[in-house]
C-alpha cells in the first residue's frame, strides 16, 4: 500500500517519508527485543511498551522478518488499558491494513485478535466498560 502510495507522490515527499521512516527504523527499533522502544533505543537502554510496537505495526514500520511475531505480542495484549483512540489503531495493527498502515508485510490477520479484543470480558476491557459504565457503542467515557 505504501509503495503506490509513494508512486503518486511528488518525488521529494516522497524521499522525504522513505527518509523519515528508515531513520525511525534506526534510531527506535530494538533489534536485542524485536520492538520499538520509547524513543532513540540507546536513550531509555532499549526499554519499550506494547503501545509503541503497536502503533509501529499499524503505521508500517516493523521490519517484515520481525512483523509477525510482534504482532502477536500486541494480539496477546489485548485492548487492555488502551484507550478509545488507541483502541482504533490497535484494531487496525491486528486486521493488518487500513489507510494507516503502509505495510510492507502480511500480518497473521485472521479476525480472532480483533474479535477476541472486542469480546473479551475482563477488567478494562470493551466489554466491561458497555457492562459495567453503562456505555453505549464507544468506549468514551
Amino acid at each position: 500500500m505504501l509503495a503506490s502510495i509513494l508512486a503518486t507522490t511528488p518525488p521529494r515527499i516522497a524521499s522525504v517519508a522513505n527518509d523519515l521512516k528508515q531513520a525511525i527504523r534506526a534510531k527506535m527499533w530494538n533489534e536485542s527485543s524485536n520492538s520499538f522502544c520509547d524513543c532513540i533505543a540507546r536513550k531509555l537502554g532499549g526499554h519499550s511498551r506494547l503501545m509503541t510496537s503497536m502503533f509501529g505495526l499499524c503505521f508500517g514500520q516493523v521490519p517484515a522478518e520481525h512483523a509477525t511475531g510482534v504482532w502477536a505480542a500486541v494480539a496477546r495484549w489485548g485492548l487492555k488499558k488502551i484507550d478509545d483512540y488507541g483502541a482504533f489503531l490497535y484494531l487496525m495493527a491486528m486486521s493488518g491494513g487500513g489507510v494507516y498502515s503502509g505495510q510492507d508485510y502480511e500480518v497473521p490477520a485472521d479476525g480472532t485478535a480483533v474479535l477476541t479484543a472486542l469480546t473479551k470480558c475482563d477488567w478494562c476491557s470493551w466489554c466491561s466498560r458497555l457492562r459495567d459504565d453503562n456505555l453505549t457503542m464507544t468506549r468514551e467515557s
